[in-house]
């Protein structure tokens, strides 16, 4: 419908599908009001006097007689503002410059009528000190200069307009038989970059409105014209706005994610209430952290009556939470609009996504990409890293990489595709069967990884993961194949001690691994996902050698934490399934000393328990469901303890020289420990103890 109508719109503005903008030509205001939607919008204007004034557009407004249609107008304004959805923010022009603002990281939109006498007498410094002032950064700010005249129909003969102009706006005119030209766009422009646009954030329309005759001119109708042009700009409001909405946060957990979710409810003006099936004194220090905004708590037993008696809004589900809860499922009865913290920031953010998932190396994958990354410029990690990307304003600014680090809780959790601009499946083994059931549903929560992507965009997937084997049928990316070893399909491998990459025709060979600090074979796997990723992200191969000799690995996963009389402390808690501790094992010298076990999440521990009679010489067994189905499959010596001092004290008595000791627990953490943190931060402790 819109090739059917006058309107003119910003190329860079257009990529914010939550942004309805645009300049319209006279009578088409509405047609735009069907072809945008814009039946309940609000329009505002300023009666414009060519002033600086800028006007804030508030909650306030009078409904009843605003509408698209008939707009409230603002006297002697010649500037607007609004944070507020479908509220839309509008100026009429017939040769003067509409500037049209955005910035996608608060939400804030302007709206200046700029011609020279507002130009000389500040409107766009005013515009920004007024933004400045509501947190919005300059360098996040995009700024569209729509339709206006153009530097060569601009002409006057007034030599004291001219020296006004060249001294306040700091531009040059041009003479030209016996007439002055000024380029107005071309100094306004100017002027925002010397404030602190950025370059690339700056667009300004080749149309001029003297000799585009779809749009009206005062200086082609000599001074007389009927209507104006409407420069417009506003966000249209997505079931994801928080603002004004009652929003129940469903879930604090124990890693901060839902402390969060609460703090960005509340910084987006909603209304925000709290549960968790949890006691209160587990949450002592969110709910003091949490003292400044007026959020309603309910924990334990009260959660059950405390989400009966409100209606909310939307509810914000914890990751954590299991779908068989039966508040939640209370919730979902009541048709409550339920969704994630991801989901949320998936429909806020513009920015690149580079998501990893997989049952084991996430964590050490994104954070070494991450620093990768950071030789080209900012990077924000997030995700399931105990960081939340709600919280970080460079998430936002529709630039800044976005590294997530995605659990398949998270992403069965979604509501809305992902579309990451690259996907990493580290590899693919079972895991969390007790929340998925089966291998086939947890296959299908990390495949939403992928959801959204197109040909444009990268996949990278193990050829070597061996069982369960995984269907590429649906990916509509393009898919790059990483292995071990040399496979022929394989666009990052090892090889004579190598790791080589091959994205065009010609392997090239990137680094020896004797030059990685980390050499157990599940930090090389990550390191070829790493280097592949980095490749196709326009890393340089220096960068990309740089970052993969320097980078010393994840906090907690094979991680050395002390080396005492010649015996060296490994922590490698995140091992939290069978596979994992495998891994970690085939890395060690045969005759480890392994603390292991804890609780079973629906898995097979056969191999496992193979595995420890194959390279440890002693198991010192942890309390817990799987640990039970582990003893008796174990033939090497084996020590029960009931707490992590025990274990470390056990393992330290039957260790000699050279030996490591490792936390390779290969099971779930709850039930003797908080999580698999609290787990590795106890069997530091531990070790600290020894003497």
């Amino acid at each position: 419908m819109l090739e059917h109508m006058p309107v003119f719109q910003s190329e860079k503005l257009k990529k914010f599908p939550e942004l309805v903008h645009g300049t319209l030509g006279p009578g088409a205001r509405e047609k735009a009001q069907g072809a945008f939607d814009l039946k309940n919008a609000e329009l505002f204007l300023g009666q414009q006097v060519h002033g600086r004034r800028v006007k804030v557009v508030g909650e306030q407004g009078n409904k009843k007689h605003v509408s698209f249609l008939k707009p409230k107008i603002f006297l002697k304004t010649d500037g607007l503002l609004t944070k507020q959805t479908e509220k839309y923010i509008g100026i009429q022009t017939a040769d003067c410059i509409p500037a049209v603002l955005y910035d996608p990281v608060t939400g804030w939109v302007g709206a200046l009528h700029i011609g020279w006498r507002s130009a000389v007498s500040g409107i766009m410094e005013e515009a920004l000190r007024k933004l400045r002032k509501q947190e919005v950064k300059l360098k996040d700010l995009r700024v569209w200069l729509g339709p206006s005249i153009c530097g060569k129909c601009y002409d006057f003969q007034d030599r004291n307009h001219a020296r006004i102009l060249e001294e306040r706006l700091g531009f040059k005119s041009m003479w030209i038989r016996g007439k002055f030209y000024f380029d107005l766009k071309a100094a306004v422009a100017k002027k925002f970059l010397q404030a602190g646009i950025l370059k690339g954030n700056l667009e300004v329309s080749k149309i001029c409105t003297k000799e585009d005759l779809r749009l009206p001119s005062a200086r082609r109708s000599g001074g007389k014209v009927k209507l104006n042009a409407l420069s417009f700009i506003g966000r249209q409001r997505s079931i994801y706005d928080l603002a004004g909405k009652k929003v129940l946060v469903y879930g604090l957990g124990i890693q901060g994610g839902g402390e969060a979710c609460a703090l960005y409810a509340a910084q987006q003006s909603a209304e925000v209430y709290v549960a968790d099936d949890k006691p209160a004194e587990f949450f002592e220090i969110v709910v003091k952290n949490l003292h400044k905004f007026p959020i309603k708590y309910a924990f334990g037993p009260a959660v059950k009556k405390f989400v009966e008696k409100t209606k909310f809004d939307l509810v914000i589900k914890n990751p954590g939470l299991n779908s068989k809860n039966p508040v939640l499922n209370e919730l979902k009865r009541s048709k409550v609009f339920i969704t994630s913290d991801l989901s949320i920031f998936r429909a806020r953010t513009k920015n690149p996504i580079i998501a990893i998932t997989g049952t084991k190396g996430k964590t050490t994958t994104a954070l070494w990409l991450a620093r990768m990354l950071s030789s080209q410029g900012r990077v924000v990690t997030a995700g399931n890293l105990k960081s939340s990307p709600l919280l970080q304003r460079s998430a936002f600014d529709g630039q800044t990489p976005v590294v997530l680090e995605t659990s398949s809780f998270q992403l069965e959790d979604l509501t809305l595709p992902l579309k990451p601009k690259l996907a990493i499946l580290t590899n693919l083994y079972p895991d969390h069967l007790n929340r998925h059931k089966t291998m086939a549903s947890y296959q299908r929560a990390k495949f939403k990884v992928f959801s959204g992507q197109d040909k444009s965009d990268f996949v990278i997937l193990p050829s070597d993961n061996g069982k369960p084997k995984f269907s590429i049928q649906n990916l509509k990316a393009r898919i790059f194949w990483t292995s071990f070893n040399y496979k022929p399909n394989a666009s990052a491998w090892i090889g004579s001690g190598n790791l080589f990459l091959k994205i065009s025709k010609k392997p090239e060979k990137i680094i020896s691994v004797n030059r990685l600090k980390l050499k157990d074979k599940a930090s090389m796997r990550n390191a070829i996902n790493v280097a592949l990723a980095a490749r196709l992200l326009g890393v340089s191969i220096s960068n990309i050698r740089k970052g993969l000799r320097t980078f010393k690995g994840a906090p907690e996963r094979f991680e050395r934490i002390r080396v005492y009389k010649s015996r060296t402390f490994i922590n490698n808690t995140t091992a939290t399934n069978p596979f994992a501790a495998i891994s970690a094992l085939e890395s060690l010298p045969k005759g480890s000393l392994v603390i292991c076990g804890g609780e079973n999440k629906g898995l097979d521990f056969r191999l496992f328990a193979k595995k420890l009679n194959q390279f440890a010489r002693l198991a010192v067994v942890l309390p817990g469901t799987a640990s039970n189905r582990i003893w008796p499959l174990l033939k090497i010596t084996k020590k029960r303890a009931n707490s992590m001092p025990e274990a470390v004290k056990l393992a330290w008595q039957f260790s000699k020289p050279k030996d490591r000791i490792i936390l390779n627990p290969g099971a779930a953490s709850f039930g003797l420990f908080k999580n698999e943190f609290d787990r590795g931060e106890k069997f530091l402790q531990a070790v600290k103890k020894i003497r």
